[in-house]
């Protein structure tokens, strides 16, 4: 009896510590997934609209949007920290960020009243996400470019015109896109 009972202690603690890696193990693995899935249900137009708030209100006293573009926006703190690596922004989706006049970010001139923040990089489910949106009037949004292959212009009345249907989006959007959005 005696012989028996250390060799039930050493088995009954091997399986403890089977059934500790074990769990330990399924942990990690839902922490992975439920970080994952985060990510995937990121929505780029609620950063957008955290973005232009943050430009507006360090605009709000000034007649035009004069010396805007990215740098200037990250000396001047416009941007969350949390979005600034290596000088440069980059959006949650990783995509980066260029602010300024036009698709590459360049600074704005005396009396310009329309500034854009331009994400390069976006995937085709993104684009197709940002389509979906119904974006409010305080927005402040007066267009959308998108560019891959082509380049599409939309905007409030126009030719291509907003808001666009989800199906109607399938058309412009591709694999790799850079969007555009004009703010006034």
């Amino acid at each position: 009896m005696k012989f028996k009972v250390p060799y039930i202690k050493a088995y009954i603690s091997q399986n403890f510590l089977w059934v500790i890696c074990a769990f330990v193990a399924v942990i990690l693995c839902l922490t992975l997934f439920f970080a994952l899935s985060i990510k995937a249900d990121f929505n780029i137009t609620s950063e957008l609209f955290n973005l232009t708030q943050n430009i507006h209100h360090y605009y709000q006293k000034s007649p035009d949007y004069r010396g805007l573009n990215t740098s200037y926006a990250i000396e001047n703190k416009i941007i969350p920290a949390p979005m600034i690596r290596q000088n440069k922004i980059y959006s949650l989706s990783k995509s980066e960020v260029l602010i300024g006049k036009d698709l590459s970010g360049e600074t704005l001139l005396p009396m310009d009243r329309f500034f854009s923040i331009t994400y390069l990089r976006i995937n085709k489910k993104e684009c197709l996400k940002i389509f979906e949106t119904d974006f409010h009037e305080d927005s402040s949004l007066i267009g959308i470019t998108i560019q891959n292959d082509k380049a599409y212009e939309f905007s409030y009345g126009g030719v291509l015109a907003l808001p666009l249907s989800k199906h109607k989006a399938e058309d412009y959007c591709r694999s790799q896109n850079t969007i555009m959005f004009t703010f006034e």
